[in-house]
């Protein structure tokens, strides 16, 4: 058994679910996650943002760029750090944010639908327990946050 080829096909078919569920509307499927945590954390800087996700930061300063040209996100300069920017959900986003929401959970409920309640609610907790935080990352990893 591979965990990563399972865990990377979840993934993929999650992605999958929720890029149809998004069809339609102007949101690109890649940059859903970043609308989500903007959302849930407005005010985040660009640097916790990428630690938030686990990409490198330049793939989130691509993202933010896409996101505010889209019209998704504000940008606001740190009044204590010129350099620094804070990311804020525009109206645009907040209303985008409930869809996005039930998109990611139908797709959830799809992936658990072999499962029964018992069985998913443990399934998660032993999810839960994977330790993919920093430590998998090495000194080679510089790029990623």
């Amino acid at each position: 058994m591979d965990i990563s080829k399972i865990i990377a096909r979840a993934h993929r078919l999650s992605h999958i679910s929720i890029a149809h569920a998004l069809k339609g509307m102007d949101i690109k499927p890649g940059l859903y996650m970043y609308v989500l945590c903007i959302c849930d954390h407005g005010g985040i800087s660009q640097e916790e943002l990428a630690a938030e996700l686990l990409v490198d930061k330049s793939s989130a300063a691509k993202a933010v760029k896409l996101l505010i040209a889209d019209g998704f996100i504000d940008r606001k300069q740190n009044e204590q750090d010129k350099r620094a920017y804070h990311l804020y959900p525009s109206p645009k986003a907040k209303e985008y944010y409930p869809i996005i929401q039930k998109a990611r959970e139908s797709a959830q409920k799809e992936l658990l639908s072999g499962m029964t309640p018992v069985e998913a609610d443990f399934f998660i907790r032993l999810l839960e327990k994977l330790n993919v935080e920093r430590k998998f990352l090495t000194a080679s990893d510089e790029s990623l946050p």
